[in-house]
């Protein structure tokens, strides 16, 4: 699985947010795939956001999509400052 060899080298933390209704890759799929990144060693943060419209994977492409990941987008860029001002 590819998201091992991304692992393995990846270092940056990444955060992975997926809509329930994403049928191009459903939640169960892309915990999957963030399992096999953390494994391999990444720091992955995964997170489940709830269903948007008729097909969830379109999520980012829309500004309404993106207002919905808003407060996880957030609490995403809120932890890695703190984790950039711990190592300074």
């Amino acid at each position: 699985m590819r998201n091992k060899e991304f692992g393995k080298t990846a270092r940056v933390p990444v955060t992975w947010l997926v809509a329930a209704n994403d049928s191009y890759f459903s939640p169960t799929l892309s915990r999957q795939l963030a399992d096999a990144f953390r494994n391999a060693g990444g720091k992955v943060d995964f997170r489940v956001l709830g269903a948007y419209g008729s097909e969830g994977h379109w999520l980012p492409e829309t500004e309404g999509g993106v207002k919905s990941a808003l407060s996880e987008l957030a609490r995403a860029l809120k932890l890695r400052s703190q984790g950039a001002a711990k190592k300074r």
